[in-house]
């Protein structure tokens, strides 16, 4: 992720907030299910621990869900962001 994506949703460039880097394949493996997580705080983890975070919950329920399958679950969420910012990412 771009350490300095968030920048332009912040007035004052010091207050911006990076996410978390989890480092991944260019190009998934085959047979492999890869999901982005794009979200704000709450699922980026906050206030918990990243191993309580929605991703690391989804993972676990898809594994559980569909053991014959690989996923991979990349958060690209950050923290003090709205809506606004998540529909800027999106696009």
């Amino acid at each position: 992720m771009n350490p300095h994506a968030s920048e332009r949703y912040f007035t004052n460039n010091e207050n911006a907030t990076v996410g978390v880097f989890e480092s991944f394949k260019k190009k998934k493996s085959s047979g492999n299910f890869r999901v982005f997580v794009l979200g704000e705080s709450t699922t980026l983890g906050f206030p918990y621990m990243a191993s309580a975070s929605f991703d690391r919950w989804l993972l676990y329920r898809l594994m559980h869900t569909f053991p014959e399958r690989e996923f991979e679950i990349i958060n690209i969420s950050l923290t003090a962001v709205n809506s606004y910012t998540v529909l800027g990412f999106a696009k």
